[in-house]
């Protein structure tokens, strides 16, 4: 009882700290979830309206910003990793509950970005979807990629560096290091060209 009280006190408290506007309301963010996360680096900036469950089992990286209506989850077993000098843009969704998700260092997230390694059971027709078990999986994203707007990234998921992914693209395998790729399922369309 005691526990439940404290969790709807956490989530009052952490639901008025989503609605601090400005810098200010970025700096008490910032301070409250290096807290509360597995670690954090110090100059991490959380825009309004976050909705983030189980930080114990988040580490974010340095330089890591944040734009408004982040949701961030990793209840359940699972577990989020991002590096430094990430950018995610507003309302962009990383839920890893059962699951792992793997963002590298120099990411852009555009907008509405949806990030899932867990999958709905449905093999048997006895049971409703609901009570079935999910599967449980990964989304790996490499550094200095760009996933571009409303893009939905599912289990199995693996963007190699340096790639981009085109806006609206749905990626449930594997987008070769330097590729630009797009699509529903995502595919190659070509590659960047690299450094000589």
């Amino acid at each position: 009882m005691l526990n439940a009280v404290a969790r709807e006190l956490r989530e009052v408290f952490e639901g008025l700290l989503g609605k601090l506007p400005g810098r200010s309301g970025r700096l008490v963010r910032r301070l409250y979830y290096r807290a509360r996360f597995a670690s954090c680096g110090p100059t991490v900036s959380i825009g309004e309206h976050p909705e983030i469950a189980c930080p114990e089992n988040i580490r974010v990286g340095d330089r890591v910003y944040a734009d408004r209506g982040l949701v961030l989850r990793a209840c359940g077993g699972g577990a989020v990793v991002i590096g430094d000098d990430v950018t995610v843009n507003g309302n962009v969704r990383i839920i890893a509950d059962g699951g792992r998700i793997e963002i590298g260092s120099k990411v852009m997230i555009g907008p509405n970005v949806v990030m899932r390694p867990t999958d709905h059971g449905f093999e048997r027709s006895d049971l409703p979807i609901k009570e079935q078990h999910n599967t449980v999986g990964q989304v790996v994203i490499g550094s200095d990629v760009w996933i571009a707007a409303n893009v939905v990234l599912l289990r199995g998921a693996r963007v190699g560096d340096h790639a981009v992914v085109g806006a609206g693209s749905v990626v449930n395998s594997e987008i070769p290091e330097w590729a630009i790729a797009a699509g529903v399922p995502a595919r190659v369309i070509r590659y960047r060209d690299r450094p000589t």
